[in-house]
């Protein structure tokens, strides 16, 4: 939180006028860039899954490579160490708008995944893990082929 300065690029989360005076809000966000890896169970399509993800800030963007197909994510959003995110992935031979949803803890992220169409009946757990060399720093990202 500030009173009256803001961090220059880094846009505040929130901003409210009090008593006259501009205060900001930063939520310090994790980390998501890279490349995460996981498997996708059998009942949700299968196969190796990678995420590329650039990040600048409390901002992000990012692929996903399965196989030979690459999607892009919408919706990404990083509030704290939660990360959440949708892409259009194939569910039982047709293609699905599936939610992301985790906790990120340095080089994994651990939560659910679920059909947004309900083609799914339970969400399903998901775990990723980040290739620790393609981590880079929030303020200075770097060119992360998507």
């Amino acid at each position: 939180m500030s009173h009256d300065f803001d961090m220059g690029d880094w846009a505040p989360d929130q901003v409210a006028e009090v008593d006259g005076s501009t205060v900001y809000f930063w939520v310090m966000p994790a980390n998501v860039s890279g490349a995460w890896e996981w498997t996708m169970p059998d009942q949700a399509g299968s196969g190796r899954c990678v995420l590329k993800m650039d990040q600048e800030y409390q901002y992000a963007a990012g692929t996903l490579h399965e196989g030979s197909s690459k999607t892009p994510l919408r919706d990404v959003r990083i509030t704290g160490r939660t990360l959440s995110f949708t892409v259009d992935q194939k569910v039982n031979g047709k293609v699905v708008p599936m939610y992301y949803e985790g906790i990120v803890d340095d080089s994994s992220i651990e939560g659910f995944v679920k059909a947004n169409d309900g083609s799914l009946s339970e969400p399903m757990a998901w775990k990723a893990q980040r290739d620790p060399s393609t981590r880079t720093p929030i303020d200075r990202p770097a060119d992360v082929e998507m």
